[in-house]
């Protein structure tokens, strides 16, 4: 049994995710399923330390996901926005953090940021991986722009998408672990001026994504919330759930240091009355000195190309404290 971390969320879907399941996690750009998603990873990767959790990245860079990373496990001590621009942003004292955070990185997390992989060469990588090592969690991020060998010049997007999607389940029954993909919503429920929850109908491009998902979870926030909030409103709607039930789950989404957390109960009784809250305890564990060595060399590149821009004395402070 494979679980986010987030508790309530973990109940709703009959205690987590297990073998061989495909899990869809959609929502409209910028309501957090990068976040969701590369959080769950994190955690499974923490309870199962000898075993690979495989995140393809068809959108994000690796060193994006390594500073988004860095950022949730400062606990607030460091912005995603900090950590973007670490020479201008960043006094000294915050440089320490950030070996702090990178060392508290699960070194079994295997990112694979390869943008232009078809279907067939992302299955059978993983394949390769899980006949060399024990897989414990499979995400793909995101499932649109995953491509596909056309067999024909006459197939619709929707034959293609379908395609892709029925090739993850079935790599999920394979492999026997969770696939989680995030999956892009339909523009219609934008249009909606009423804000309504989205429903199994707004997954974007195939219906077959409905029919292959044994999990579906929409990420949904109130239109009217201020999308600048330190600590922002989630609603994790649980669509389909072949173990659990329907429902919704309240969570709050921390944008600046990019994490999710449960609902505090007074918060929930709130919104939702007939929920409950609480907090789970996710173990820790410090990754080995070469997998922390790796991501800070990849850290301090990318924070090395921001450099032309800043002043002499920030040059000296950068190179003495990463």
């Amino acid at each position: 049994m494979i679980q986010t971390g987030l508790v309530d969320l973990d109940r709703q879907v009959g205690g987590g995710f297990t073998e061989g399941q495909m899990v869809v996690v959609s929502a409209r750009p910028g309501k957090g399923k990068t976040t969701l998603v590369m959080q769950a990873a994190e955690h499974v990767a923490h309870r199962f330390p000898d075993e690979l959790v495989v995140v393809v990245s068809l959108e994000m860079p690796r060193v994006q996901l390594t500073t988004r990373r860095v950022a949730a496990a400062s606990d607030g001590r460091l912005t995603v926005h900090q950590l973007k621009n670490p020479g201008g942003l960043m006094t000294a004292d915050e440089f320490p953090i950030v070996e702090e955070c990178l060392g508290k990185l699960a070194p079994n997390v295997e990112v694979c940021d390869r943008a232009s992989q078809d279907i067939d060469s992302l299955v059978a990588s993983i394949r390769d991986m899980a006949g060399r090592h024990k897989v414990a969690l499979v995400v793909v991020d995101y499932l649109q722009l995953v491509q596909t060998k056309s067999a024909s010049k006459s197939d619709t997007r929707e034959q293609a998408v379908s395609r892709v999607s029925r090739a993850l389940k079935v790599l999920a029954l394979d492999i026997g672990c969770p696939v989680i993909v995030v999956a892009q919503m339909s523009r219609d429920i934008e249009k909606s001026v009423t804000g309504r929850r989205p429903v199994l109908a707004d997954l974007r491009e195939s219906g077959a994504i409905e029919q292959d998902a044994d999990i579906v979870i929409f990420l949904h926030a109130d239109a009217d919330l201020d999308s600048t909030a330190e600590r922002k409103p989630v609603e994790a709607i649980v669509a389909k759930a072949r173990d659990g039930g329907e429902g919704i789950v309240g969570l709050v989404f921390h944008g600046a240091w990019g994490r999710f957390e449960n609902l505090a109960p007074t918060e929930l009784e709130r919104r939702a009355p007939e929920a409950r809250s609480a907090e789970a305890a996710v173990p820790g564990r410090k990754g080995g000195r070469v997998a922390r060595g790796v991501e800070a060399a990849r850290f301090k590149a990318h924070a090395e190309a921001q450099r032309s821009a800043r002043s002499v004395t920030q040059r000296r402070l950068f190179d003495e404290t990463l």
